[in-house]
Protein backbone atom coordinates (compact mmCIF):
# COMPACT_ATOMS: atom_id res chain seq x y z
CA UNK A 1 0.00 0.00 0.00
CA UNK A 2 2.83 2.29 0.86
CA UNK A 3 4.53 1.54 -2.43
CA UNK A 4 1.36 2.37 -4.32
CA UNK A 5 1.08 5.75 -2.56
CA UNK A 6 4.70 6.50 -3.37
CA UNK A 7 4.19 5.66 -7.02
CA UNK A 8 1.06 7.87 -7.04
CA UNK A 9 2.94 10.72 -5.39
CA UNK A 10 5.73 10.41 -7.90
CA UNK A 11 3.22 10.44 -10.74
CA UNK A 12 1.56 13.59 -9.38
CA UNK A 13 4.92 15.30 -8.92
CA UNK A 14 5.93 14.38 -12.43
CA UNK A 15 2.66 15.75 -13.76
CA UNK A 16 3.14 18.99 -11.78
CA UNK A 17 6.69 19.33 -13.07
CA UNK A 18 5.41 18.74 -16.57
CA UNK A 19 2.72 21.41 -16.20
CA UNK A 20 5.23 23.88 -14.75
CA UNK A 21 7.58 23.24 -17.63
CA UNK A 22 4.67 23.60 -20.07
CA UNK A 23 3.63 26.88 -18.48
CA UNK A 24 7.22 28.05 -18.59
CA UNK A 25 7.42 27.18 -22.27
CA UNK A 26 4.06 28.86 -22.88
CA UNK A 27 5.17 31.95 -20.94
CA UNK A 28 8.38 32.17 -22.88
CA UNK A 29 6.49 31.76 -26.13
CA UNK A 30 3.93 34.35 -25.07
CA UNK A 31 6.72 36.78 -24.13
CA UNK A 32 8.39 36.14 -27.50
CA UNK A 33 5.15 36.78 -29.37
CA UNK A 34 4.48 39.94 -27.37
CA UNK A 35 7.97 41.23 -28.12
CA UNK A 36 7.48 40.53 -31.83
CA UNK A 37 4.11 42.27 -31.76
CA UNK A 38 5.38 45.32 -29.90
CA UNK A 39 8.43 45.52 -32.18
CA UNK A 40 6.21 45.55 -35.25
CA UNK A 41 3.86 48.09 -33.69
CA UNK A 42 4.05 51.71 -34.81
CA UNK A 43 3.14 52.87 -31.30
CA UNK A 44 6.22 53.62 -29.17
CA UNK A 45 6.35 51.14 -26.27
CA UNK A 46 8.88 50.63 -23.49
CA UNK A 47 9.14 48.51 -20.34
CA UNK A 48 11.26 49.71 -17.43
CA UNK A 49 12.53 47.57 -14.56
CA UNK A 50 12.11 48.73 -10.95
CA UNK A 51 15.55 50.38 -11.08
CA UNK A 52 14.50 52.21 -14.30
CA UNK A 53 16.75 50.20 -16.58
CA UNK A 54 15.29 49.60 -20.03
CA UNK A 55 13.96 46.03 -20.09
CA UNK A 56 12.36 46.45 -23.52
CA UNK A 57 11.95 49.26 -26.03
CA UNK A 58 10.64 48.86 -29.56
CA UNK A 59 12.08 50.64 -32.58
CA UNK A 60 9.29 53.23 -32.55
CA UNK A 61 10.20 54.21 -28.98
CA UNK A 62 13.93 54.30 -29.68
CA UNK A 63 13.38 56.53 -32.70
CA UNK A 64 10.95 58.87 -30.95
CA UNK A 65 13.04 59.23 -27.81
CA UNK A 66 16.38 59.36 -29.65
CA UNK A 67 17.67 56.42 -27.59
CA UNK A 68 21.41 55.78 -28.15
CA UNK A 69 22.63 52.15 -28.38
CA UNK A 70 24.55 52.47 -25.11
CA UNK A 71 21.58 53.77 -23.08
CA UNK A 72 20.70 51.50 -20.17
CA UNK A 73 18.30 53.62 -18.13
CA UNK A 74 15.56 56.21 -18.53
CA UNK A 75 18.00 58.80 -17.16
CA UNK A 76 20.44 57.95 -19.98
CA UNK A 77 17.68 58.66 -22.51
CA UNK A 78 16.83 62.02 -20.95
CA UNK A 79 20.45 63.17 -20.72
CA UNK A 80 21.14 62.15 -24.31
CA UNK A 81 18.09 64.09 -25.53
CA UNK A 82 19.32 67.20 -23.72
CA UNK A 83 22.88 66.87 -25.04
CA UNK A 84 21.89 66.27 -28.67
CA UNK A 85 18.89 68.62 -28.87
CA UNK A 86 16.67 65.79 -30.08
CA UNK A 87 13.83 64.15 -28.20
CA UNK A 88 11.66 65.50 -25.41
CA UNK A 89 11.42 69.16 -24.48
CA UNK A 90 12.76 69.58 -20.94
CA UNK A 91 11.36 72.42 -18.85
CA UNK A 92 14.54 72.61 -16.74
CA UNK A 93 18.08 71.26 -16.48
CA UNK A 94 18.15 67.45 -16.99
CA UNK A 95 19.08 66.49 -13.41
CA UNK A 96 16.36 68.69 -11.95
CA UNK A 97 13.90 67.36 -14.55
CA UNK A 98 14.84 63.75 -13.71
CA UNK A 99 14.33 64.40 -9.99
CA UNK A 100 10.87 65.81 -10.75
CA UNK A 101 9.99 62.92 -13.10
CA UNK A 102 11.25 60.25 -10.65
CA UNK A 103 9.04 61.66 -7.91
CA UNK A 104 6.01 61.05 -10.14
CA UNK A 105 6.86 57.67 -11.63
CA UNK A 106 5.31 54.60 -9.96
CA UNK A 107 3.10 56.78 -7.73
CA UNK A 108 -0.14 55.55 -9.28
CA UNK A 109 -1.13 52.30 -10.93
CA UNK A 110 -2.01 54.14 -14.14
CA UNK A 111 -1.39 57.76 -15.08
CA UNK A 112 -1.46 59.76 -18.30
CA UNK A 113 0.34 62.95 -19.26
CA UNK A 114 1.35 64.90 -22.36
CA UNK A 115 4.89 65.35 -23.63
CA UNK A 116 6.09 67.70 -26.37
CA UNK A 117 9.14 67.05 -28.51
CA UNK A 118 11.75 69.29 -30.04
CA UNK A 119 10.50 68.46 -33.54
CA UNK A 120 7.12 70.02 -32.69
CA UNK A 121 5.24 66.75 -32.12
CA UNK A 122 3.10 65.95 -29.08
CA UNK A 123 2.42 62.57 -27.47
CA UNK A 124 0.11 61.34 -24.76
CA UNK A 125 1.95 58.92 -22.47
CA UNK A 126 0.10 56.20 -20.60
CA UNK A 127 2.20 54.79 -17.79
CA UNK A 128 1.07 51.49 -16.24
CA UNK A 129 2.76 50.29 -13.07
CA UNK A 130 2.76 46.49 -12.54
CA UNK A 131 3.86 44.22 -9.68
CA UNK A 132 7.29 44.91 -8.27
CA UNK A 133 7.69 48.41 -9.69
CA UNK A 134 7.87 47.52 -13.38
CA UNK A 135 6.29 50.14 -15.62
CA UNK A 136 5.02 50.09 -19.18
CA UNK A 137 5.01 53.31 -21.21
CA UNK A 138 2.75 53.62 -24.26
CA UNK A 139 2.95 56.74 -26.47
CA UNK A 140 0.03 58.00 -28.59
CA UNK A 141 0.64 60.69 -31.21
CA UNK A 142 -1.68 63.66 -30.48
CA UNK A 143 0.12 66.23 -32.63
CA UNK A 144 -2.90 66.88 -34.85
CA UNK A 145 -5.14 67.29 -31.80
CA UNK A 146 -2.71 69.75 -30.21
CA UNK A 147 -2.53 71.66 -33.50
CA UNK A 148 -6.31 72.01 -33.53
CA UNK A 149 -6.23 72.97 -29.85
CA UNK A 150 -3.65 75.67 -30.56
CA UNK A 151 -5.76 76.95 -33.46
CA UNK A 152 -8.77 77.21 -31.17
CA UNK A 153 -6.71 78.96 -28.48
CA UNK A 154 -5.40 81.48 -31.01
CA UNK A 155 -8.94 82.08 -32.26
CA UNK A 156 -10.15 82.55 -28.69
CA UNK A 157 -7.32 84.95 -27.84
CA UNK A 158 -7.95 86.88 -31.05
CA UNK A 159 -11.63 87.19 -30.21
CA UNK A 160 -10.81 88.33 -26.67
CA UNK A 161 -8.34 90.91 -27.94
CA UNK A 162 -10.90 92.11 -30.45
CA UNK A 163 -13.49 92.50 -27.69
CA UNK A 164 -11.01 94.50 -25.57
CA UNK A 165 -9.39 96.57 -28.31
CA UNK A 166 -10.29 99.81 -30.03
CA UNK A 167 -10.04 99.05 -33.78
CA UNK A 168 -8.80 102.50 -34.83
CA UNK A 169 -5.95 103.03 -32.37
CA UNK A 170 -5.15 99.45 -31.40
CA UNK A 171 -5.34 100.49 -27.73
CA UNK A 172 -7.61 98.93 -25.15
CA UNK A 173 -11.20 100.17 -25.22
CA UNK A 174 -13.16 101.85 -22.45
CA UNK A 175 -14.71 98.63 -21.15
CA UNK A 176 -11.33 97.01 -20.65
CA UNK A 177 -9.78 100.21 -19.25
CA UNK A 178 -12.43 100.59 -16.55
CA UNK A 179 -12.20 96.89 -15.68
CA UNK A 180 -8.41 97.10 -15.40
CA UNK A 181 -8.64 100.21 -13.23
CA UNK A 182 -10.99 98.39 -10.85
CA UNK A 183 -8.51 95.50 -10.71
CA UNK A 184 -5.53 97.78 -10.07
CA UNK A 185 -7.37 99.62 -7.29
CA UNK A 186 -7.78 96.27 -5.55
CA UNK A 187 -4.10 95.42 -6.05
CA UNK A 188 -2.99 98.80 -4.72
CA UNK A 189 -5.19 98.42 -1.66
CA UNK A 190 -3.95 94.89 -0.87
CA UNK A 191 -0.27 95.70 -1.39
CA UNK A 192 -0.31 99.21 -0.01
CA UNK A 193 1.23 100.71 -3.16
CA UNK A 194 0.51 103.83 -5.15
CA UNK A 195 -1.77 104.14 -8.17
CA UNK A 196 -2.26 107.12 -10.46
CA UNK A 197 -4.61 107.72 -13.36
CA UNK A 198 -4.37 110.29 -16.14
CA UNK A 199 -7.41 111.38 -18.13
CA UNK A 200 -6.36 112.91 -21.46
CA UNK A 201 -8.52 114.90 -23.87
CA UNK A 202 -7.24 116.08 -27.26
CA UNK A 203 -7.72 119.84 -27.56
CA UNK A 204 -10.16 121.26 -30.15
CA UNK A 205 -10.58 117.84 -31.75
CA UNK A 206 -13.96 118.77 -33.26
CA UNK A 207 -12.27 121.65 -35.10
CA UNK A 208 -9.78 119.20 -36.62
CA UNK A 209 -12.62 117.04 -37.92
CA UNK A 210 -14.55 120.08 -39.19
CA UNK A 211 -11.65 121.78 -40.97
CA UNK A 212 -9.50 118.85 -42.08
CA UNK A 213 -12.00 116.03 -42.30
CA UNK A 214 -12.68 112.91 -40.26
CA UNK A 215 -9.82 110.94 -41.85
CA UNK A 216 -7.42 113.60 -40.58
CA UNK A 217 -9.04 113.24 -37.16
CA UNK A 218 -8.46 109.48 -37.32
CA UNK A 219 -4.81 110.10 -38.17
CA UNK A 220 -4.47 112.31 -35.10
CA UNK A 221 -5.95 109.62 -32.87
CA UNK A 222 -3.66 106.98 -34.34
CA UNK A 223 -0.61 109.23 -34.02
CA UNK A 224 -1.39 109.99 -30.38
CA UNK A 225 -1.93 106.29 -29.59
CA UNK A 226 1.41 105.36 -31.17
CA UNK A 227 3.33 108.02 -29.24
CA UNK A 228 1.74 107.16 -25.91
CA UNK A 229 2.31 103.42 -26.41
CA UNK A 230 6.01 104.12 -26.91
CA UNK A 231 6.37 106.27 -23.80
CA UNK A 232 4.35 104.52 -21.10
CA UNK A 233 6.10 102.28 -18.60
CA UNK A 234 5.93 98.52 -18.72
CA UNK A 235 2.86 97.57 -16.70
CA UNK A 236 0.96 100.77 -17.50
CA UNK A 237 -2.37 100.52 -19.31
CA UNK A 238 -3.54 103.02 -21.92
CA UNK A 239 -7.12 102.84 -23.20
CA UNK A 240 -9.27 104.91 -25.52
CA UNK A 241 -11.84 106.18 -23.04
CA UNK A 242 -14.11 108.03 -25.45
CA UNK A 243 -14.02 109.72 -28.84
CA UNK A 244 -10.89 111.81 -28.24
CA UNK A 245 -10.38 110.89 -24.57
CA UNK A 246 -7.80 108.45 -23.23
CA UNK A 247 -7.29 106.80 -19.86
CA UNK A 248 -3.78 106.03 -18.61
CA UNK A 249 -3.46 103.73 -15.57
CA UNK A 250 -0.11 103.74 -13.76
CA UNK A 251 0.22 101.04 -11.03
CA UNK A 252 2.73 101.86 -8.31
CA UNK A 253 3.04 105.50 -9.41
CA UNK A 254 2.33 108.70 -7.56
CA UNK A 255 0.96 111.97 -8.90
CA UNK A 256 4.42 113.48 -9.53
CA UNK A 257 5.48 110.50 -11.66
CA UNK A 258 2.20 110.66 -13.60
CA UNK A 259 2.64 114.39 -14.14
CA UNK A 260 6.18 113.87 -15.44
CA UNK A 261 4.99 111.22 -17.91
CA UNK A 262 2.13 113.41 -19.10
CA UNK A 263 4.65 116.19 -19.78
CA UNK A 264 6.92 113.85 -21.76
CA UNK A 265 3.96 112.78 -23.86
CA UNK A 266 2.94 116.41 -24.41
CA UNK A 267 6.45 117.38 -25.54
CA UNK A 268 6.74 114.33 -27.84
CA UNK A 269 3.38 115.03 -29.48
CA UNK A 270 4.36 118.67 -30.04
CA UNK A 271 7.70 117.61 -31.55
CA UNK A 272 6.42 114.90 -33.92
CA UNK A 273 2.89 115.88 -34.98
CA UNK A 274 3.77 118.42 -37.70
CA UNK A 275 6.32 116.16 -39.38
CA UNK A 276 4.03 113.12 -39.37
CA UNK A 277 0.64 114.76 -39.89
CA UNK A 278 1.38 118.11 -41.50
CA UNK A 279 -0.15 120.02 -38.60
CA UNK A 280 0.14 120.22 -34.84
CA UNK A 281 -2.32 119.43 -32.05
CA UNK A 282 -2.24 119.39 -28.27
CA UNK A 283 -4.03 117.79 -25.34
CA UNK A 284 -5.09 118.53 -21.79
CA UNK A 285 -4.66 116.06 -18.93
CA UNK A 286 -6.06 115.55 -15.46
CA UNK A 287 -4.16 113.47 -12.91
CA UNK A 288 -5.38 111.84 -9.72
CA UNK A 289 -3.59 109.59 -7.25
CA UNK A 290 -5.48 106.92 -5.39
CA UNK A 291 -6.32 107.62 -1.77
CA UNK A 292 -7.88 105.35 0.85
CA UNK A 293 -11.40 104.16 0.05
CA UNK A 294 -11.15 105.28 -3.59
CA UNK A 295 -13.16 103.29 -6.08
CA UNK A 296 -13.33 103.60 -9.87
CA UNK A 297 -15.95 106.34 -9.83
CA UNK A 298 -14.31 108.50 -7.17
CA UNK A 299 -10.84 108.23 -8.69
CA UNK A 300 -12.06 109.04 -12.21
CA UNK A 301 -14.24 111.86 -10.87
CA UNK A 302 -11.20 113.59 -9.35
CA UNK A 303 -9.12 113.01 -12.51
CA UNK A 304 -11.96 114.45 -14.58
CA UNK A 305 -12.09 117.49 -12.32
CA UNK A 306 -8.38 118.02 -12.84
CA UNK A 307 -8.88 117.70 -16.60
CA UNK A 308 -11.45 120.48 -16.55
CA UNK A 309 -9.02 122.60 -14.53
CA UNK A 310 -6.40 122.05 -17.28
CA UNK A 311 -8.89 123.18 -19.92
CA UNK A 312 -9.81 126.23 -17.86
CA UNK A 313 -6.11 127.07 -17.63
CA UNK A 314 -5.89 127.39 -21.39
CA UNK A 315 -5.46 123.76 -22.48
CA UNK A 316 -2.19 122.13 -23.64
CA UNK A 317 -1.25 121.38 -20.04
CA UNK A 318 -1.81 118.95 -17.17
CA UNK A 319 -3.25 119.52 -13.73
CA UNK A 320 -3.26 117.37 -10.59
CA UNK A 321 -6.48 116.80 -8.68
CA UNK A 322 -6.81 118.19 -5.20
CA UNK A 323 -7.22 115.72 -2.38
CA UNK A 324 -10.80 114.93 -1.40
CA UNK A 325 -12.13 116.72 1.62
CA UNK A 326 -12.21 114.70 4.81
Amino acid sequence: MTGALSRERLAVEALADGLTELRSVQSAELARLMAIGFEACAIPVALFAPDDTIAFANDAYRTLMNVPPEARTFADVVRHAYQTGRGMVLSMEPEAWLAMATSRRRVREVRSFEVDFLDGSWYKVTESCVDGGWIWNFYTDITSLKSKEQTLLVARDTALRSADTDPLTGLYNRRYGVSELDHQIGVAERRGIGLAVVLIDLDHFKAINDTRGHLAGDDVLAHFADEVARLVRRGDTIARYGGEEFLLIMPGAGESEALALAERIRQTVAATASAKLGHSYSFSAGIAGRVARDDVRSLLRRADGALYAAKAAGRDCARVASLPSA
